[in-house]
């Protein structure tokens, strides 16, 4: 897996059975690098306590005194807290593969805009094509483009990425300045 962390650690606390415990959650998004089964180990965190000391145990947990005073706390403990492992099937993409295909995969959108239709030899004019949607469009890659009689001079793409708890969306908007190198009608052609 590529792994990327979705939102930063949250901290929080939680009741059950009657007694308070510190939470901590991250939350991650995994992108299988390979199909087939796939097992997860399970995770481990080390962690030290302490007992609730003798002049605490009238307020049911440990946790109502932040501070934990020195006199109150009881015995020092350590404990190794693990998950069960995850097995996970990862399907192969589908079969044929397009020749277009550039190995991004999620819910996306393109457009194209041009900053003018009408020029002069040697002058240019910028082509912006934007991918926007829901996946890893960090891997985003500008489609093939083939156009005749002209030059192009690629920017560097701007990305806006977005974390949540859903997983990464965003936006990777490549520019293109368009040099024509023969006067007449030129057409660009619609890009996939």
């Amino acid at each position: 897996f590529w792994i990327e962390e979705l939102v930063p650690e949250r901290r929080g606390q939680q009741v059950i059975g009657g007694k308070r415990y510190a939470t901590y959650e991250k939350v991650y998004a995994l992108f299988p690098l390979k199909s087939g089964d796939i097992k997860i180990d399970e995770a481990r965190l080390k962690i030290q306590y302490y007992t609730q000391g003798k002049s605490n145990k009238h307020n049911g947990s440990a946790f109502n005194d932040p501070f934990f005073k020195m006199g109150n706390r009881g015995q020092l403990k350590a404990k190794t807290l693990r998950t069960k492992p995850i097995q996970i099937k990862v399907n192969p993409l589908p079969s044929p593969i397009p020749k277009d295909f550039t190995g991004l995969v999620g819910k996306f959108g393109l457009s194209q805009k041009i900053s003018g239709t009408e020029m002069v030899v040697g002058d240019s004019v910028t082509l912006e094509v934007a991918l926007s949607g829901e996946g890893n469009v960090k891997d985003a890659k500008l489609p093939a483009l083939n156009l005749t009689n002209i030059k192009v001079y690629e920017d560097k793409p701007k990305l806006e990425s977005y974390k949540s708890a859903k997983g990464l969306s965003g936006k990777m908007v490549f520019k293109l300045a368009l040099v024509p190198t023969k006067a007449g009608e030129l057409t660009i052609p619609s890009l996939s």
